[in-house]
């Protein structure tokens, strides 16, 4: 039997969270009240062959649980007051409450009175699956179900039957808006007992309340839950306040980027470091207690690593994203990876490690905000180097042109921070008359993509000419020398390789210059060679030579014609180029004539006894039929025929020779 619920006695006591707000006497004075009027419609209900009720208990037990309703206590603490007083009043030992899950529709158990040490357990516990009929059937009715012998009814599930020694029981709804929202078991270990009429209305009133109580439980964690929330949304945004104010004095301020990385990390407490596009350190900072900086995400042999290669794949385009850890490639903390965005193209990347606590929101915030700081910063340096790279670029200009006033030179330069007392070499790209389609590289990003191959030591000014793309390389103290000039001439070549697959891009380099009259002169070597390379070399892999491997023969190089210094070199060689090893003998020439004709200091250099340098000499001789190293005109003729070979590719400039020995 289901007790006749007052729907207004229900529903008032539902609203009990309005008593919150007035005095304790009050909200007990309303728990006793809506206890006996909820005890008078029990009694009305209640069978009288079943006996009277106990009335002031009853009052008592529902006036604590509503006054427990009315405190806002937590879900748990007012179920098992409810079991508490239920298996007091109609006699049972033990209860449990079971909750409905909106998504699976099973039963899970929430609190339990009566049992020993059961609370751990009882959260594990489910019921309603389908083989039991006991819980189906209390679903199916909305009223309590009694078992007066669980151990012969076939409707409960027989391992809790024996888990708990239970012989009768009664399971009772909890109902909220004609829904089954739980349910409660009610039984004795070891003992039969007869839950008769009155011992259901009882139950029932107390489901009802069960069920008012998890509906205020609910409704008070909501508001609780709103109020954290609000709380937690102002603190954040007095937090973000500061951090725009912070971020707009060092806008303002015209602060560095260093002094950005460090007032990210004083706002998180996180270490911060900034990249630029092509993946390079700008900036980092760590906290005092921190040993390490940031790890380098973007470290060739780092970002190798699979997982790294995958996460930043997957990188968002434009939104903070936490990435890691990356225990396999030496990075144990995730990282915070804010890409910095300019007119929709990534001109680096803000990077926060997490340490001491874990990522949150207000650290997004922070990065994201950020990344818009380092942008404008970025951008405002990015206008003022173009502005100084165009000044730059007309200096070179002036320079390689020639006749300007040296002393009104060497003033701009200084104000532009281009000493011209430092030694440099002049190197002129430009593209094979037979090349279509070959556009040459801008000044800026030649220069860049050089710097990057030489070090940070070399520093490099470009311009536009008509001839093609002039870089002025400084040369720092230890290569002011020949070899110096050809690391210069090494890593132009990897340079031409890298924007010219095709083998089009050319470079020559010039001799050094020191005083500014000498640059006129160094870019009219490097025109030489150039336009040398671009009459002989086609077909070859030789792209870039220097004014020093050339000689002066550069500059009847320059305007020989192919056809005629090919025929040139068959009458100087002759036989020789015939010959097996004709290669070896050649480079063995060459070597000799770097060295000024010593015999000794030749073979010193290609690690050959003086006797066998000395045959091959001969050798030489006896195939061309010209005394190559004691007659002047010989001597003149063969240096420039070993030019035009070393132009066509067929042998190698000096700093590429090999040592070679006769098999």
């Amino acid at each position: 039997m289901r007790v006749p619920f007052p729907i207004g006695i229900a529903w008032e006591a539902r609203d009990l969270k309005g008593c919150a707000v007035s005095s304790e006497t009050a909200v007990k004075s309303f728990a006793r009240e809506t206890a006996e009027d909820l005890v008078a419609a029990a009694v009305e209900a209640t069978d009288p062959s079943a006996g009277m009720l106990d009335h002031r208990r009853l009052v008592e037990s529902l006036g604590a649980v509503l006054g427990g309703i009315a405190d806002g206590g937590d879900q748990d603490t007012l179920l098992r007051l409810i079991v508490e007083k239920m298996c007091k009043l109609v006699g049972a030992g033990r209860g449990s409450a079971y909750l409905r899950d909106t998504n699976s529709g099973l039963f899970h158990g929430q609190v339990a009175y009566g049992y020993k040490e059961i609370d751990p357990t009882i959260k594990r516990l489910v019921c309603g699956i389908p083989a039991d009929g006991f819980t189906a059937e209390i679903i199916e009715t909305r009223a309590p179900v009694v078992i007066a012998n669980l151990r012969s009814d076939p409707r409960p599930v027989r391992s809790a039957i024996r888990a708990w020694h239970a012989i009768s029981a009664m399971g009772v709804p909890m109902l909220a808006d004609g829904q089954v929202v739980g349910i409660i078991f009610l039984d004795t270990e070891g003992e039969a007992r007869d839950f008769n009429a009155g011992d259901r209305v009882l139950a029932s009133v107390f489901a009802d309340l069960a069920a008012i109580a998890v509906a205020q439980s609910r409704l008070y964690r909501e508001l609780k839950h709103s109020h954290d929330t609000v709380t937690r949304q102002n603190k954040i945004l007095r937090r973000v306040n500061a951090v725009d104010d912070r971020l707009t004095m060092l806008v303002l301020e015209g602060r560095n980027l260093h002094e950005i990385a460090e007032a990210v990390t004083e706002l998180t407490v996180k270490p911060a470091a900034i990249f630029d596009a092509a993946d390079r350190c700008l900036a980092a900072f760590a906290p005092p207690e921190v040993a390490e900086p940031v790890p380098s995400i973007f470290e060739p042999e780092v970002r190798a690593t699979r997982q790294v290669a995958e996460a930043l794949a997957a990188l968002p385009p434009s939104e903070p994203t936490v990435v890691g850890p990356f225990p396999a490639a030496g990075i144990p903390h995730r990282l915070l990876l804010a890409p910095v965005i300019v007119r929709d193209e990534q001109w680096g990347t803000l990077v926060l490690s997490e340490h001491g606590a874990r990522f949150n929101g207000f650290d997004v915030l922070v990065s994201k905000r950020t990344a818009t700081l380092v942008a404008l910063e970025m951008s405002a340096g990015r206008r003022e180097a173009g502005a100084t790279w165009d000044a730059r670029a007309s200096l070179v200009s002036e320079l390689i042109r020639g006749g300007g006033e040296e002393g009104q030179l060497e003033g701009r330069a200084n104000f532009l921070e281009v000493p011209l007392g430092v030694p440099r070499v002049v190197c002129l790209l430009a593209g094979r008359r037979t090349a279509e389609g070959l556009e040459l590289p801008e000044p800026s990003t030649a220069a860049a993509a050089l710097h990057r191959r030489l070090g940070g030591e070399h520093g490099i000014i470009g311009a536009e000419t008509g001839d093609g793309v002039a870089l002025l390389v400084d040369l720092p103290e230890c290569e002011r020398s020949a070899v110096g000039v050809m690391a210069v001439r090494e890593a132009v070549a990897g340079l031409c390789a890298e924007l010219d697959t095709d083998g089009n891009l050319i470079a020559g380099i010039s001799a050094l210059c020191e005083r500014p009259v000498d640059y006129s002169r160094a870019y009219g070597e490097a025109a030489q060679v150039v336009r040398a390379l671009d009459a002989f070399s086609s077909g070859s892999d030789l792209t870039t030579l220097s004014a020093d491997d050339l000689g002066r023969g550069r500059v009847f190089l320059a305007a020989c014609d192919p056809r005629e210094a090919e025929a040139f070199v068959g009458q100087t060689f002759g036989a020789l180029l015939e010959e097996s090893k004709a290669r070896v003998l050649l480079e063995t020439l060459a070597c000799v004539f770097e060295q000024n004709g010593h015999v000794r200091h030749a073979a010193e250099v290609m690690e050959l006894h003086e006797n066998t340098l000395r045959y091959r000499l001969g050798r030489i001789e006896q195939l061309t039929g010209r005394a190559v190293i004691t007659d002047s005109d010989a001597q003149l003729d063969a240096q420039l025929g070993l030019m035009v070979l070393r132009l066509q590719g067929r042998l190698r400039p000096p700093a590429h020779r090999a040592v070679l020995v006769d098999e």
